[in-house]
């Protein structure tokens, strides 16, 4: 598969271009926003960063390929019932796609749970160590 292809694919190169336009996206929105209000169309960090944290998760979903099957259902193209294409994991890299087996869907939870709770854990120990310090 060429690069070109990679980048046309829903995958995790999409992504990496999908992340930075919604970013651009955001800013550009609150500047013609404020413009149209007739503000100065200075950029606000806190308005940049609430638009930001709408468009970029719903463009990584885009991107990663979670809507593919409802965009072409919703643009009338062909779709196919049984598709079973990303169903399953034949190897480790299908456990950081979007998939549609059960079973792997449990495991993403499971890991993705685990990290979060050994990353709040070490956290927790930080902000504790933090406290020890006088002043």
């Amino acid at each position: 598969m060429t690069l070109a292809a990679r980048f046309r694919a829903p995958g995790w190169y999409r992504v990496l271009i999908a992340l930075p336009l919604a970013f651009a996206f955001s800013i550009a929105l609150v500047a013609a926003v404020r413009a149209a209000y007739g503000w100065d169309p200075i950029v606000q960090w806190n308005a940049v960063a609430t638009v930001a944290l709408i468009t970029m998760p719903l463009a990584f979903l885009v991107a990663i390929g979670c809507f593919t099957y409802w965009f072409d259902w919703a643009l009338g193209k062909p779709t196919v019932p049984d598709d079973h294409s990303s169903h399953g994991a034949r190897s480790w890299r299908d456990y950081f796609k979007v998939n549609t087996d059960h079973k792997v869907i449990g495991i993403q939870y499971i890991v993705t749970t685990f990290f979060f709770f050994i990353l709040g854990g070490l956290m927790a120990m930080l902000i504790r160590a933090e406290l020890t310090q006088p002043g």
